[in-house]
């Protein structure tokens, strides 16, 4: 059932509760329809209108408080406006089974770049974008080639071509596993334009990423530092 229809069957049913509440409660005090008549017959128009104005006014709280806390974004109901915000943008959702987190979605764009959104239990009030990249065979052929200074340059270079895109990353000394990771705060102003942004800096970031170590690589290689 999409969020949508969640809200108009959670308005359904709070009204309907009210009125249920109300018509219990005056049976339970011995307000049938005979004593509401006479009642009714004898009452003055002012306060017939107080009453009702009364009830109406306390369904609008209600109704108010309800559509309030229903549009928050909180940990508990952050999973289906997650999906619903990736379905909106057709972007290639599958969802993952992982014991370890909350939910995880992984996500394929356009860039063919795979990013995992997710809810960790380490961090539970935050939202994860995840993204592993990693070298192919040949770039892994010609980070093997390097000597070790040439190697050090590398990764220095890397450093400062990421620092400067404000990028952060962590690799392992292979560079087999590249990962570039970012969290959204789950709060009442995440968004779904929150959570696209923060997917596109994750591709920006990992195409950027690929495209300097294998430029950096092929540099290398074709001017290697002499004396090592």
């Amino acid at each position: 059932m999409s969020g949508r229809w969640r809200a108009i069957l959670g308005r359904i049913v709070a009204v309907g509760g009210f009125v249920g509440w109300l018509v219990s409660m005056l049976l339970f005090f011995g307000f049938d329809a005979k004593t509401i008549g006479k009642a009714w017959q004898t009452m003055s128009t002012h306060y017939v209108f107080a009453i009702v104005s009364a009830v109406f006014f306390l369904i609008f709280v209600g109704a108010l408080y309800y559509l309030w806390k229903n549009s928050r974004i909180t940990p508990e109901n952050v999973e289906p406006r997650i999906r619903e915000w990736l379905d909106a943008f057709s972007l290639g959702t599958r969802k993952l089974t992982e014991p370890a987190h909350h939910f995880a979605y992984e996500v394929m764009a356009h860039t063919g770049i795979p990013l995992v959104v997710l809810r960790t239990r380490e961090h539970p009030r935050y939202i994860t974008l995840f993204s592993k990249i990693g070298l192919g065979p040949k770039h892994m052929d010609l980070l093997n080639k390097l000597s070790q200074s040439d190697r050090a340059r590398f990764k220095g270079e890397l450093i400062l071509q990421a620092a400067k895109a404000k990028i952060g990353y962590q690799a392992d000394s292979t560079f087999e596993n590249v990962t570039i990771e970012k969290r959204l705060p789950i709060t009442s102003d995440l968004s779904e334009a929150n959570l696209m942004d923060g997917i596109s800096e994750i591709h920006f970031s990992a195409l950027v990423i690929i495209n300097t170590i294998a430029l950096t690589l092929e540099t290398r290689n074709a001017n290697p530092v002499r004396g090592d």
